[in-house]
């Protein structure tokens, strides 16, 4: 996979704070209208400049160097056709998935610097700070198959662990980053969530990831594997007002839509039955029927009678 993440050393390098918001509208305009000439460009970014009060009018010169720069730091090919004066996005050269959530992120940073007070307009979730401060060490360590030595805090009373890890992959899972790892001590695979890392130290020390480990996650619903299990498949039924929720918020990347009337909305799923997939269909509550595999319905059924118990 494609580093996504602009470099350290070209976000320092910019020599201006309009760059990287006019690189994130030329981006999005290509990927939500396949291609644009320069003329639609410079309409958009105009429209944009009206806007938020931002000017990012800029010559034609300039925006063709913008092209090169987004090619350079995005890691993305953008090619120009002759025939019909345009630019547009190679699709080989960069993951829809993985570009959305990094235009995501940079649409929201352009956004905070339109206002002087975020206290005014945004309400943030209060929460541990997620550790996004370790992902610059994770990435480059990742990246080059380098050994870290890691120090951790493994429960909720700040007991800390020492351990010398192989990085394997990167995973964010409802707003909070972990780091999918070898331990070199018994070779195990153990996920580590990030806003529990006090320190991170690279060791001049180099190891290889198992095969097919970026394949680790696929059947989770989020950073739960167990060797022991295997995937299944789950039917679910919803009400017609879940339903819609789940239709565009996937549980996983297997759901499709079984059956879908104007009362509910039936799917299905082929994953890892865990404790954190069981605790994400106990938040439907009465929105929810499991469906199948009979097991799962009654551990459900269990689950939900013993909350009902302490309303009684």
């Amino acid at each position: 996979m494609k580093n996504y993440l602009p470099s350290q050393k070209h976000l320092s390098d910019m020599k201006n704070k309009e760059c990287l918001s006019r690189y994130v509208l030329i981006i999005r305009l290509l990927i939500d209208n396949k291609k644009a000439t320069i003329q639609e460009i410079q309409r958009s970014l105009n429209q944009a400049s009206d806007r938020s009060g931002i000017d990012f009018n800029v010559s034609t010169r300039t925006l063709e160097r913008d092209i090169n720069d987004i090619c350079d730091i995005f890691r993305m090919n953008i090619e120009y056709s002759r025939s019909q004066r345009a630019y547009f996005i190679d699709e080989e050269s960069f993951d829809p998935y993985y570009t959305e959530k990094l235009i995501q992120y940079l649409e929201i940073f352009h956004s905070l610097k339109m206002i002087d007070s975020i206290k005014e307009i945004f309400h943030f979730d209060h929460q541990k700070p997620l550790g996004t401060q370790h992902l610059s060490q994770l990435i480059a360590a990742t990246k080059n198959r380098q050994i870290i030595h890691l120090i951790y805090n493994k429960n909720w009373e700040n007991e800390q662990s020492e351990c010398e890890l192989l990085p394997l992959l990167l995973k964010e899972f409802k707003g909070r980053w972990y780091v999918l790892a070898k331990r070199l001590i018994d070779g195990k695979i153990r996920t580590y969530s990030l806003d529990r890392v006090v320190s991170i130290s690279l060791l001049n020390k180099h190891g290889e990831p198992p095969e097919g480990v970026a394949h680790y996650f696929d059947n989770c619903f989020g950073i739960f594997s167990m060797d022991t299990l295997q995937p299944e498949e789950v039917v679910l039924r919803f009400t017609k007002e879940a339903g819609k929720y789940v239709k565009e918020a996937k549980l996983h990347a297997s759901q499709e839509i079984i059956s879908e009337t104007d009362k509910e909305i039936s799917i299905r799923l082929h994953l890892l039955i865990t404790l954190d997939f069981i605790m994400e269909l106990l938040s439907y509550g009465d929105s929810l029927e499991v469906i199948s595999p009979q097991h799962l319905r009654t551990e459900m059924g269990k689950r939900l009678q013993k909350a009902a118990d302490k309303y009684k």
